[in-house]
């Protein structure tokens, strides 16, 4: 198990060593968004022990990284959630706070 400070560096750092740490902050916020893991699931047409394997993995498939973006309005975006795929946010597409 990560240690509660490493999971916290990594997150204010956006630690590119450790990217499935920061993008598994991203499907916690999204999960937020939509209010329970279910719903989110339900929303993106899947069983929610798939998230829960996500997390178990530690990364969300490519595949579902835009249907994501687009359930929770683009406050979670594919390049928070796989920023090992899509790199950094590009110009003009600055990365949202859910709030």
């Amino acid at each position: 198990m990560i240690p509660e400070s490493t999971i916290r560096f990594a997150l204010l750092t956006k630690n590119k060593d450790r990217p499935n740490i920061w993008c598994m902050d991203a499907l916690t916020r999204a999960i937020d968004c939509l209010g329970t893991q279910q719903a989110l699931a339900a929303a993106l047409g899947i069983r929610s022990p798939s998230i829960s394997e996500w997390r178990a993995r530690g990364r969300v498939p490519v595949e579902r990284c835009g249907a994501i973006e687009q359930v929770t309005d683009g406050v979670v975006t594919r390049y928070e959630l796989r920023p090992d795929i899509f790199g950094e946010a590009p110009d003009g597409a600055p990365l949202r706070e859910a709030g």
